[in-house]
């Protein structure tokens, strides 16, 4: 209850941001805030619980959110809310989605050891890979298919 109270940006701060945080929050990824301003406030970074569900990174979240929070309040300020919310759905949505997949996948050591090896071999995937975990990358369907290739056989 408590997490739902501090985490209702749209009921208690009149914000509709939840890019990601619920899917961070299943995953274990969820930083707390021990401290919380009613009113007009908006959230960005490690307060919004922005961290990179694959690898637990954070720094980036916090200013590409806070570039982003800045650029709404001083465009129109009455409607910054709502149009900071659309920029991190643009901008981070798309990403969070795939940096939580690959932190499922990454669940699985014998994921992780193809994907090493498709990195080393391959220039591209290892490009793909880090950009995921350190910006704001997706996975394509060419790293997943030389992760794949690199998967153990079943018999």
């Amino acid at each position: 209850e408590l997490l739902n109270y501090w985490y209702a940006p749209e009921q208690e701060f009149g914000l509709a941001v939840r890019t990601g945080w619920a899917m961070l929050r299943s995953l274990g990824f969820l930083l707390l805030i021990g401290h919380v301003k009613r009113g007009r406030v908006v959230l960005a970074g490690d307060a919004l619980s922005l961290i990179n569900p694959f690898t637990g990174e954070g720094i980036f979240y916090a200013l590409r959110s806070g570039a982003l929070a800045g650029a709404a309040a001083a465009d129109v300020p009455g409607a910054a809310a709502r149009r900071y919310a659309d920029a991190l759905r643009r901008r981070l949505g798309t990403h969070l989605r795939h940096s939580s997949a690959a932190a499922w996948l990454a669940r699985r050591r014998w994921v992780v050891d193809a994907a090493v090896r498709a990195a080393r071999r391959d220039e591209r995937v290892y490009r793909t890979v880090v950009e995921l975990g350190l910006g704001d990358g997706r996975l394509d369907v060419r790293t997943l298919a030389r992760i794949g290739a690199g998967l153990p056989r079943r018999p």
